[in-house]
């Protein structure tokens, strides 16, 4: 589909499916409903890939006092267990999915020039287009925030390169 209908889509979402860092830093930033999965590694013995991940957010949620029937969602569905059941309760708002706990008051997910991941990935691949044996300092310039100046330019949206990212930013996936 297109971009913008996705970006809509994903925001009026009843819950979000979030996978890796980026995603779930950004689900937290936003609020609202979501379920994190970020891979199972192993086949006698699956378990879950980066598992600290999700441990640290079911930490943040035990500190909260989230309920402990919604944590358990989280970690089963993290997991890969009771799929189905945890997505259809957390779409159907049932029980504790119906007060998820704000997480969107954390601070922004990601400083420039990391706050537009979209932005940063086609900086890098046309600063390399333009220095193919730049690669080393390339990467230097990514790590210190310095590709570029200002770092990608003028956004679509009209926002200031460097401000975080407003949510609907097509930069943002």
């Amino acid at each position: 589909m297109p971009h913008a209908r996705w970006r809509r889509e994903f925001e009026e979402a009843p819950v979000r499916i979030v996978t890796g860092s980026r995603t779930l830093l950004e689900a937290l930033e936003w609020g609202g409903p979501f379920l994190y999965f970020n891979g199972i590694i192993g086949s006698r013995v699956p378990h879950r890939h980066r598992p600290e991940k999700i441990r640290a957010l079911l930490e943040l949620g035990r500190r909260a006092k989230v309920a402990r029937s919604l944590r358990r969602d989280l970690a089963d569905f993290s997991r890969g267990r009771r799929v189905r059941e945890v997505v259809a309760r957390a779409g159907r708002g049932v029980g504790a999915w119906r007060r998820f706990p704000p997480f969107h008051r954390v601070a922004p997910a990601f400083s420039p020039p990391y706050d537009d991941a979209g932005a940063l990935v086609v900086a890098v691949a046309r600063t390399l287009a333009r220095r193919p044996d730049g690669a080393v300092g390339i990467v230097r310039e990514v790590r210190s925030g310095t590709l570029g100046a200002p770092p990608y330019g003028p956004r679509r949206d009209g926002s200031t390169p460097g401000a975080p990212a407003s949510r609907g930013h097509e930069g943002v996936e």
